[in-house]
């Protein structure tokens, strides 16, 4: 008999835990306010805390997190914002969503934002903003970003989508910059049991402005807008479960960095994992190794119930949406190295010992 397949991630909840989603859930029922309540109050108190932040704003999704971040800048039509173009397209959508223009930095052997590619943009032709991308859950170098962005006065954006409670050299993320951008998808370090996303910031006025922004451009009086705004709320339920799991957030993250120590400690080559090593700030949202041949490791690790997925194959540059930012004179090597040859291998919390065990032995084998 066959073993069950290994998926890439597992959404299916205990038994414990859905008798505590129900209370929560039934929480929010029996009181009857399921947008801008209590319960989202509460959360957004209670998860600026917890990244070192004065403020948190919920919003509907990450992606209108980082929309909303960029439109609170107030920056000049078609001002360029510094972002990676290996992280799925979600910063490159806000920026084009707010009518301005990315200025894509080549990325170092983690796929993040390279440090030295980026002052050499700052020293050609400074940008109007940055977006730094934690990866994976990586957040190695991006206290060196940030310090070149305030050295210069250019504000930073953090996409801690993947990255919720990663730890730098000066914090939390989402405590580095001007915002933190937020997704709680259901697959992320900290997922919802639906959409949900929110921003979090220490400067006042920038959360006034997105408090503003996700509701109508509503400020002083219901009803009647003063500026830009959407429809962008993080409703009660979503906000009630985001309560309880922010609760064993640190535990989840501290289970996702033992299954990465298996792994790496069962490749022959660990290099081969974005050069990433098991410290305390990291918390593995994805694990992703390169390996040079993508589709025959695929088929490989798919013959013995392994499940596989790329995060993510398409640079934003080379895609339709984005293909008219490029810019000729800019070649991105490392992006499209990264993109041609990443594979993500199964990594969540509810992973049982043997099913790390049988990724291992195939990690052993060396098919990568």
């Amino acid at each position: 008999m066959n073993p069950e397949r290994i998926p890439v991630n597992d959404l299916r909840t205990s038994a414990n835990e859905k008798s505590a989603l129900a209370a929560a859930v039934n929480r929010t029922l029996e009181r009857g306010w399921y947008v801008n309540g209590p319960e989202l109050e509460a959360f957004e108190h209670e998860f600026a805390a917890h990244c070192g932040a004065d403020y948190c704003i919920g919003v509907a999704n990450g992606t209108d997190a980082l929309t909303l971040a960029l439109a609170a800048l107030n920056l000049a039509p078609g001002s360029l914002v510094a972002t990676v173009a290996n992280a799925g397209g979600y910063a490159s959508t806000a920026i084009a969503r707010n009518g301005l223009t990315p200025c894509y930095i080549d990325v170092d052997e983690s796929g993040l934002m390279s440090a030295i590619h980026l002052e050499v943009t700052l020293n050609q032709l400074p940008p109007a903003a940055i977006i730094l991308t934690h990866l994976y859950g990586n957040s190695d170098g991006a206290a060196r970003v940030a310090k070149l962005g305030r050295d210069r006065a250019i504000p930073l954006i953090e996409d801690c989508a993947q990255a919720h409670g990663a730890m730098t050299s000066q914090g939390r993320v989402g405590s580095l910059g001007e915002a933190g951008c937020f997704s709680f998808y259901p697959t992320k370090n900290l997922g919802g049991i639906g959409d949900g996303g929110a921003v979090t910031t220490s400067n006042h006025a920038i959360a006034e402005q997105i408090k503003s922004l996700r509701n109508y451009g509503w400020r002083k009086q219901r009803y009647v807008s003063e500026g830009r705004g959407y429809n962008s709320r993080l409703d009660e339920i979503q906000a009630a479960v985001l309560r309880l799991r922010l609760e064993t957030l640190d535990t989840r993250n501290d289970r996702r960095r033992e299954i990465a120590a298996c792994y790496l400690a069962a490749m022959s080559n660990p290099s081969l994992a974005m050069g990433r090593t098991v410290e305390p700030h990291d918390v593995f949202h994805l694990f992703v190794v390169k390996t040079s041949d993508r589709e025959q490791t695929r088929t490989a690790f798919d013959e013995i119930g392994i499940t596989t997925d790329v995060h993510y194959p398409v640079p934003d540059y080379q895609q339709p949406r984005f293909s008219p930012y490029a810019s000729e004179s800019v070649t991105l090597e490392a992006t499209d190295a990264h993109c041609r040859n990443v594979l993500t291998i199964p990594c969540y919390p509810s992973m049982e010992q043997q099913q790390v065990d049988r990724v291992c032995e195939a990690l052993r084998i060396g098919w990568l």
